[in-house]
């Protein structure tokens, strides 16, 4: 299944060329004109303050000297824009005006600013000057964007040295705590920006997409921290050039080559005996009463080098007054042994002979868990038991599978599991009983950057961003080396270009228009399953044979256990874009146009292998009341017995997929008078649906297609069929018989209008506000379906509805052999006996009502204060559905969450009117002799389950109080403090899909209250500080010259999640965590189980929960419900119960020591996690009400290590010139 993947990247020459040529031409349907520069408005007036036409301005950029000239005009004023975030000096004159010099003007990202001027009567060689005039306001914008400039970015403590970890730093911007995967390759992409939702905002270099995959937004490539001039986090942008994104955009700029050269070389060490231990082995250590989980192994070595500066080429290129060349390059490589301290469960050595003994009454504490023989099941036809009328199953005698019984290849699968220790008291017999401490990833990353800018005197301007970066990693997250390895390699690559171009054409009009590409590759591989011969195991040949990826050991999942196996794939996304914009100043009107086109290819090869999943289903003693299994069953004992719940053999097709995206856009930034500026702006976006190269995409199913397969029932057996008298449905495919090319229709309708003010009544308060819509990019990839192109045959486990399993099944689990592909030639055939998935025709691409009123007061030269409401109102975010779902009238009488239905008229069954019928080989309803009244009465029959995906149901709102204050650098301070308070709520998913109710409850991700400070804080010790040591230089050396950069941020928990298919009883309490325990409680876990009607304590009165929890049904907590498709009996999120609070903190303290002119090295210690706090990431409460005891729990010494790591160190060194 390997193909030729490598795309060719156009030569430069002819890159620039046809940039050139389309520019000049007209051809610009292809851009994308999200633009990070800035632009100043200079406003020039006499002693009298009257307007001064035909002034001469003259801006430098400091760092390269570049001078760009211009003259006011009839209005007094000049737009300078496309000015690269850096420092500049202004000059003005005019004849019979003494010339004025505004100095130190620092431009961010994005900024939109004026810089008044008032010229005085005078002669040439007078002079007024005016310094250190930072433009900190935004007096011209409404936009709400924040930046974090290159000094901080350099100081900051960045964790692993991964600049896009600084939106940490951003007021509205949560970045969930990402534990371990902080790292410049990990695309640490769980941006939530004020209210949008995560993977849907924008990543942007240099103001150009770095899109990483088609669907959901993350990032293809980060630069190296120290080639980051600038950080910016566009977080309310209600100017028309921006779009695709839910919440804000992300963008950083690259250093560029300056008038002299300049270069930098750091490294950066981590080490063992520098860091703290692990939360985990701590509780290990505690548990254990031992201290021989000592802190994990774990080294980083970080090498890298940049420079940059004037381009000289002798008799071919070098400086002059008309022509700047300058250059830029970056290299940064990482080396890295990263703890992954693992605590796994495998079946005890004892289990691993089918003795289960442990389980019965364990001396742990654990309840008890019985066994039974899934051969042995029968209806319970004793009037006074508690499972009266249920089919229940007989215990294994001691909880011990005959090994008769034993399947053959389940016992040497078994055999591959590792000698474990024990179960620590309290959890279940086999589980946590494997504790692997120096377990660790092993990494390694190359970045390589480079940046060339030209300017061709005051009217041209253009540079080129090529970069190519490559990680790969080598991981085990099990226990088991070798076949059945759960981990393998890993690689990510990405690399592109990117080339823009600015023509000032005149005084009044400028052009830019810039081309870019990135390609983004994601491959796993696990060279450990490779090659291997699966008769070895008792598989027959024909297994191996039939399989899309052969000689593949396979994945097997077990319940409560750690699984087996790992997987192979390989996906590629290239996104090209082309930019630009006209800009035009007429009066006191900024007008401009834009374009914003980008085609995305993706590509995916994921050869199918088996997979096998075994549950407690089996072996529970309670086939018609599911809730036997909080105290019966196991996985493991389903598995052994050869009889695996569930698996499935695909045979996949590969994507190669494309769509476009087109925005023209119209942005009018008028300038009312010198207190008032309106942005105005509309955009439109046009976005094709994707198609696939070859055609081989489902495009939708139509419910009222005559199906084929009714030729072949008798009539008698579809009027047994309740409510369908003819078979109808048929899937679509693209090109076929009419029907589309892609999944989704054309969208021609997505207008955005954006208005914005930004109020100035004095220099120092700024009142700012607006209002955007926005729409977002697709929020995942379920438009892509290929069912027919791809095949995958499920494993029959039961020949009866799953009331008995079909004995050892795993000997032979595909014994007819697999469903081939046949792409679209069976028609309505296709699928047959399935449950699977279709892509909503009709979807609409999600959309963002952004908008936010607020102010900025500057309080100090270098401080500003800003205080904002924000809201986010999101519409239609996609949700699903099952069209096949039995209507209101039968489902009823199954219901036992809304109505007093009996759960057993849907399992009840009925003769299978499908059973070999020829379309319907491969699937249960070829084999079994009955289906399920649920089945039968579906609208379809001769479907499964259809899942029609993206239905626009979905809505978010967000509110939020923002408050910040910077302080940019001055006194040898510079710092940024914030405090957000916010509500979200997020409506998507079911509370009963049947009656129309969706699920509504906080978002998963919201966190109401969130504090952050960061900062550069040079400590007052050495020369030319407040304490000077008399110039002692031993001191100095010593204690001089220390700075000190803190970051903090300290924020609510995630809201937990709750039971979805159980309901809260008068007993119970929601407790308040109490995060000083390992054990964390948040509610009561003494559960009954009501099935058909009937509530009973599971197990009877004499079971394991009664001895736990008495027979007294007034003081149970909580009552388990059987739950319909697409129901669930409680909201997914609480607000009034939330997860543990999180505290992130990083610190660092550096000495910088002159070694000869303008050579100088930096000595620094920088810690991640400074205070050592155990934060939890993925953990939650057990909301499985079948846990037992762990139910309504989280154990914090089992988590993964991965989520929170210890407090680590490195030691940097860095040497600039």
């Amino acid at each position: 299944m390997e193909q030729q993947r490598t795309r060719r990247m156009p030569v430069w020459t002819t890159v620039i060329a046809l940039l050139v040529l389309f520019t000049w031409i007209g051809v610009v349907p292809h851009a994308t004109a999200q633009d990070y520069r800035a632009k100043i408005t200079v406003e020039v007036k006499d002693a009298a303050d009257a307007m001064f036409p035909a002034a001469t301005l003259k801006l430098m950029r400091v760092s390269t000297k570049e001078v760009t000239t211009a003259k006011t005009d009839a209005q007094g004023a000049y737009i300078f824009q496309f000015l690269e975030p850096d420092t500049y000096d202004l000059t003005i004159t005019a004849p019979g005006m003494a010339p004025a010099e505004v100095k130190g003007i620092a431009l961010q990202a994005y900024a939109a600013t004026s810089v008044p001027v008032k010229l005085k009567v005078g002669s040439q060689t007078a002079e007024v000057t005016v310094t250190e005039e930072p433009a900190l306001l935004q007096t011209e914008s409404a936009s709400r964007a924040y930046s974090i400039e290159q000094k901080e970015v350099q100081d900051l403590p960045v964790i692993n040295g991964n600049p896009i970890m600084l939106g940490n730093e951003v007021p509205g911007v949560f970045m969930r705590p990402l534990g371990v995967y902080t790292d410049p390759w990990t695309v640490t992409s769980q941006f939530q920006i004020n209210g949008g939702l995560m993977y849907l905002n924008e990543f942007l270099i240099d103001g150009s997409p770095n899109d990483a995959e088609f669907g959901a937004d993350t990032y293809a490539y980060v630069l190296p921290q120290f080639a980051v001039k600038e950080f910016t986090v566009s977080a309310n942008n209600y100017d028309a050039q921006y779009g695709h994104t839910s919440g804000g955009a992300i963008n950083t700029t690259t250093v560029s080559g300056t008038s002299q050269l300049k270069g930098m070389f750091w490294s950066s060490l981590r080490r063992t005996g520098w860091n703290a231990n692990t939360s985990q082995n701590k509780y290990l250590n505690s548990i254990n009463n031992t201290t021989s989980n000592i802190t994990p192994f774990n080294t980083q070595t970080q090498l890298g080098f940049q420079v940059g500066g004037p381009i000289f080429i002798p008799h071919v290129l070098r400086q002059s007054a008309k022509y700047k060349p300058f250059f830029f390059f970056a290299f940064d490589h990482y080396s890295e042994l990263l703890p992954r301290s693992l605590i796994l469960s495998y079946p005890t050595a004892k289990m691993r002979t089918g003795d289960f003994s442990e389980l019965l009454n364990p001396t742990n504490g654990y309840q008890s868990i019985t066994i039974a023989d899934p051969t042995s099941t029968h209806l319970d036809t004793n009037p006074t038991s508690a499972t009266y009328n249920h089919y229940i199953r007989n215990p294994f005698p001691g909880n011990i599978i005959p090994s008769g019984m034993i399947n053959p290849i389940a016992a040497k699968i078994a055999a591959l599991f590792p000698a474990v220790g024990s179960t620590p008291n309290g959890q279940r017999p086999g589980t946590n009983n494997l504790s692997i401490p120096n377990n660790y990833y092993n990494w390694h990353f190359h970045n390589v950057v480079g940046r060339f800018d030209f300017a061709i005197g005051d009217k041209y301007r253009f540079f080129v961003r090529p970069f190519n970066a490559d990680f790969s990693e080598v991981s085990n997250a099990g226990g088991v080396t070798g076949p059945g390895e759960n981990g393998g390699t890993f690689h990510r690559t990405s690399k592109g270009y990117l080339v823009d171009f600015v023509d000032v054409m005149n005084s009044k009009t400028v052009l830019n228009a810039r081309f870019g590409y990135t390609f983004f590759r994601v491959k796993w591989t696990t060279p450990a399953n490779q090659n291997y011969d699966l008769t070895s195991l008792g598989f027959p040949a024909s297994l191996n044979s039939e399989q899309q990826q052969q000689n593949f050991f396979g994945d097997y999942a077990f319940q409560n256990y750690s699984p087996l196996g790992w997987f192979d794939n390989v996906e590629d996304t290239g996104n090209y874009s082309w930019e630009g914009n006209l800009s035009r100043t007429a009066r006191a009107h900024n007008l401009r146009v834009g374009w914003d086109v980008r085609l995305t290819h993706f590509s995916y090869i994921n050869p199918g292998y088996f997979t096998l999943t075994s549950n407690s289903d089996w072996t529970s003693t309670d086939y018609t009341n599911t809730n036997s299994q909080a105290t019966s069953g196991d996985g493991f004992a389903t598995f052994l017995l050869g009889t695996p719940s569930s698996g499935a053999s695909p045979l996949n097709a590969v994507y190669q997929v494309s769509s476009w995206y087109t925005a023209p856009w119209f942005q009018d930034d008028w300038r009312v008078n010198s207190k008032l500026t309106l942005n105005i702006g509309l955009r439109w976006d046009l976005l094709t649906g994707p198609i696939d190269k070859h055609d081989a995409l489902d495009v939708g199913f139509d419910l009222n297609a005559p199906n084929a397969v009714q030729s072949q029932i008798t009539s008698a057996s579809i009027a047994a069929l309740p409510s369908a008298s003819n078979l109808t449905g048929s899937l679509q495919f693209a090109n076929v018989n009419g029907a589309p090319r892609s999944p989704i229709t054309n969208v021609y309708h997505n207008i955005q209008p954006r208005f914005g003010f930004a109020y100035s009544p004095f220099r120092k308060l700024s009142v700012r506000g607006g209002y955007g819509l926005f729409y977002t990019n697709f929020v995942n990839n379920n438009e892509i379906q290929n069912l027919g192109f791809s095949q995958s045959t499920a494993l029959i486990t039961s020949n009866n509805s799953g009331m008995t399993p079909i004995s050892n099944v795993l000997s032979n689990p595909f014994p007819t052999g697999l469903i081939q592909p046949q792409g679209s030639a069976l028609g309505s055939l296709t699928g047959l006996g399935q449950a699977f998935t279709t892509f909503n025709r009709g979807f609409k691409v999600p959309s963002a009502h952004e908008f936010s009123f607020g102010f900025q007061y500057r309080g100090t030269k270098a401080s500003v204060f800003e205080a904002s409401y924000v809201g986010n109102y999101g519409r239609g975010y996609p949700m699903s559905m099952d069209e096949n779902l039995p209507n209101w009238n039968f489902l009823q009488t199954c219901d036992e969450v809304y109505v007093s239905g009996k759960t057993q008229n849907c399992s009840a069954t009925q003769t299978n009117p499908f059973k070999g019928i020829a379309p319907f080989a491969g699937t249960n309803y070829y084999t079994s002799s009955t289906i399920s009244a649920l089945n039968a009465n579906r609208p379809h029959p001769e479907f499964g389950a259809l899942t029609l995906a993206a239905i626009n149901r979905g809505y978010s709102w967000y509110n939020g109080a923002q408050f910040s204050y910077n302080w940019r650098m001055s006194h040898g301070i510079s710092f940024n403090t914030s405090y957000v308070w916010s509500k979200m709520i997020y409506e998507t998913g079911w509370m009963s899909q049947s009656l129309n109710i969706t699920q509504h409850s906080v978002y998963q991700f919201g966190i109401p209250k969130v504090f952050k400070l960061s900062g550069v804080f040079q400590l007052p010790f050495g020369r030319d500080r407040l304490f000077n040591f008399h110039g002692n230089r031993i001191i100095d050396g010593f204690i001089g010259g220390w700075e000190f950069s803190p970051s903090l941020q300290v924020e609510s928990g995630e809201p937990a999640t709750l039971p979805t298919n159980a309901v809260m009883l008068p007993h119970n309490k929601f407790l308040k965590p109490n995060w000083k325990n390992n054990t964390v409680q948040a509610w009561g876990s003494c559960v009954l189980s009501q099935t058909n009607g009937v509530v009973s304590i599971p197990g009877g009165n004499t079971g394991a929960m009664a001895t736990r929890c008495g027979t007294d049904m007034t003081q149970y907590d909580w009552k388990t419900v059987p739950v319909l498709t697409n129901e669930q009996t409680n909201p997914t999120y609480a607000s009034f119960l939330r997860m543990k609070p999180v505290i992130m903190s990083d610190a660092g303290i550096q000495k910088s020591f002159q070694i000869r002119g303008p050579i100088v090295a930096t000595i620094r210690l920088q810690a991640s996690n400074v205070l050592n706090h155990f934060n939890l990431e993925t953990a939650k409460f057990d909301i499985n009400p079948n846990d037992g005891v762990a139910f309504g729990t989280v154990n914090q010494g089992t988590t993964p290590t991965t989520d929170s790591p210890p407090r680590n160190l490195n030691v940097q060194f860095r040497v600039a010139f």
